[in-house]
């Protein structure tokens, strides 16, 4: 490797290393249930496909606890990401 690659990695991988990583913020998904498929394990909102977890998504339906299989067509929701940990519907 010639020195020139090495001075150019080394002031490189110094300014990525003082840089901050900040994670990704998922974005919410909001709209109506256009569709429900697998039993609620995947919800469509305003037209993005939403993964619901049993044990890794709370499910609330008008304000109470609910489940993924309560989910129906029509229901005005909101997801914190395409993965969600949270829905609420209405």
């Amino acid at each position: 490797m010639s020195i020139r690659k090495v001075l150019l990695a080394s002031v490189l991988g110094g300014a990525f290393a003082l840089s901050p990583v900040v994670p990704a913020m998922a974005q919410a998904i909001e709209g109506n249930v256009t569709a429900v498929e697998g039993e609620g394990r995947t919800v469509v909102i305003g037209g993005k496909k939403v993964a619901v977890s049993n044990s890794g998504t709370k499910v609330t339906i008008k304000g109470a606890p609910g489940t993924r299989g309560a989910i129906t067509v029509g229901m005005s929701c909101k997801a914190d990401g395409e993965s969600a940990t949270m829905l609420e519907c209405k």
